[in-house]
């Protein structure tokens, strides 16, 4: 079947069908969850993959958009040294208060993106790159299956700034690792290469940078091949054996609200 491309007007992400398979491509290299209208646009498409399903569906991440800069692009100018050096207290309170604001958005973007994306009763891929900040691993760890380029670096920051967990990071991450492995790397500081996070579960397949393109369509073709009924049965029992997913994403809510509540009261 000849693939067909459909790129939206807001330039945010592209689709590609392929027989079973739709890939969808994102465009932008930062976050996007504080323009409600774009997250829309990408929500409906979610929302009519749940409708009428794919077999597979790949979500291609580019290089950047769940970087440590991206989340440091949405502080930019209000907590960065050139806010802090200008301005009366009360303007500096504003900068905060707006910045608390653009995080907290975020976190209920990627919230909703992962809830989006357990809807699914498609086999979802995630394909990433680059550096990742660990905060952000949630909509990558909430697909079935994840490929990762070997240059890609899972960035542990989650004692030091920006989101401390978003999307349900900490959940996946404690169902995959177990409380013993997941608090050690957190707690550690240290960041993963995609060797060890492959070696560790948190990534399914590695592959070249230059290869890792072929190499996601050719495993969204072979579990496409697969008989439909038994992939929807194995993801409806793994997704069984996990606790209250959505309990977990209400209190994330509350946690990162006060942390990032803190940045305004603290200054």
């Amino acid at each position: 079947m000849k693939s067909t491309v459909i790129r939206s007007v807001l330039d945010l992400f592209s689709v590609e069908t392929d027989g079973d398979v739709t890939t969808l491509r994102f465009l932008q290299q930062e976050l996007a969850g504080i323009d409600l209208k774009r997250m829309q646009t990408l929500w409906n498409l979610l929302d009519q993959q749940t409708e009428h399903p794919s077999k597979v569906v790949v979500l291609d991440v580019p290089t950047g958009l769940l970087s440590p800069g991206s989340i440091d692009a949405l502080l930019s100018g209000r907590v960065g040294p050139e806010a802090r050096d200008h301005g009366e207290s009360d303007k500096r309170h504003q900068e905060l208060w707006q910045a608390f604001e653009d995080l907290r958005r975020e976190e209920n973007s990627q919230i909703q993106l992962v809830e989006r994306i357990t809807a699914l009763d498609s086999f979802v891929i995630a394909v990433v790159r680059g550096e990742i900040d660990m905060a952000l691993l949630g909509p990558v760890l909430c697909c079935d299956y994840q490929i990762a380029s070997d240059d890609t670096v899972l960035v542990n920051r989650v004692l030091e700034g920006g989101l401390p967990s978003a999307g349900g990071m900490m959940w996946f991450l404690m169902r995959r690792l177990g409380l013993g492995t997941a608090s050690r790397i957190l707690w550690s500081g240290k960041n993963l290469s995609a060797s060890e996070a492959q070696q560790l579960g948190l990534l399914s397949e590695v592959a070249p940078a230059v290869e890792l393109d072929s190499r996601a369509q050719t495993a969204a073709h072979w579990f496409a091949s697969k008989p439909t009924q038994r992939l929807r049965a194995m993801k409806a029992l793994i997704k069984a054996t996990g606790a209250d997913l959505q309990s977990y994403l209400e209190h994330e809510q509350l946690e990162t609200n006060r942390t990032l509540g803190s940045i305004v009261g603290s200054r």
